[in-house]
């Protein structure tokens, strides 16, 4: 039986894994590949779009697969009902993993709006400085908003052509800098060495390509950055054994049990940091 789960999330990687260990089961993970740091799992994935309804409808086909499974993020709306339609064309079951929703409480202040253009539209009335954490995708839809500044949080940055408000990017590499800048009390940094777990879903490649950039105007600029990696390591909760991961779930080669916990690999912090003595 061969099973395809649209991912591009945590619950589809570890759904994935479970999956894959079924026997006569074939797991096949798609992502959109929107995200550049996707975390890297042991199944067989494609990574790309279907080209609408008809080019999902046509792998589906194409590939025999009994089963679809949109485990995709809540956002994901378009690709969930294109799937929807596609398994029912195809007369195949189709699933979908649906999370709680967030619910308001009494001290919340919560105004809802149908899109993203209408939270673009309503914003002027309600602040001059607004903290975005939608991803890098939808930033250009407040590019217009001249008046107001926006801290602006993704995984990844947006692309060169595509207009982004005004403000800050925040992101990962950000966040190390600040710290350390914090530590360093104003002295000179010369180095700085971080550890990164081989399970905290962050490339290291991609923080020592944004690091030089991040460090200008601050005690850092100048410092070479060393990344330690730290292999993933859990213990199996069903028979004690020690597991070697790659990613952040998997299982027991012992037992077959996949509750695991996670003993290494979850590591992402300023190590130590080499500093100017001022006073030398």
């Amino acid at each position: 039986m061969r099973v395809l789960i649209l991912g591009g999330t945590v619950d589809a990687s570890q759904l994935a894994i479970k999956a894959s260990a079924i026997p006569g089961i074939e797991v096949i993970v798609s992502l959109a590949g929107r995200t550049r740091q996707s975390a890297k799992i042991n199944v067989q994935t494609r990574i790309g779009g279907f080209g609408g309804t008809e080019g999902l409808v046509a792998y589906l086909q194409d590939k025999a697969i009994a089963l679809l499974i949109d485990a995709t993020h809540p956002y994901a709306a378009q690709i969930s009902f294109k799937a929807a339609t596609a398994a029912k064309i195809c007369g195949i079951p189709h699933l979908m993993l649906v999370r709680p929703q967030w619910q308001p409480t009494q001290a919340d202040r919560w105004i809802e709006v149908d899109n993203m253009e209408a939270a673009a539209a309503i914003l002027p009335g309600l602040a001059k400085r607004v903290f975005l954490t939608i991803g890098r995708q939808e930033l250009s839809t407040f590019a217009y908003l001249e008046d107001i500044w926006f801290l602006m949080r993704a995984i990844d940055p947006p692309e060169a052509n595509i207009p982004i408000p005004q403000g800050q990017l925040f992101g990962i590499t950000q966040d190390i800098v600040a710290i350390a800048v914090e530590h360093a009390q104003n002295l000179p940094v010369k180095r700085v060495t971080l550890e990164i777990g081989q399970l905290a879903v962050v490339m290291p490649d991609a923080i020592r390509f944004c690091f030089d950039v991040c460090c200008r105007g601050t005690v850092l600029e100048g410092a070479s950055l060393e990344i330690l990696e730290i292999a993933g390591l859990a213990k199996c909760r069903q028979c004690g054994a020690e597991i070697p991961l790659s990613e952040p779930f998997g299982i027991c080669d012992r037992c077959g049990s996949v509750d695991l916990e996670i003993v290494r690999g979850n590591e992402l912090k300023i190590k130590e940091m080499e500093v100017d003595d001022l006073c030398a």
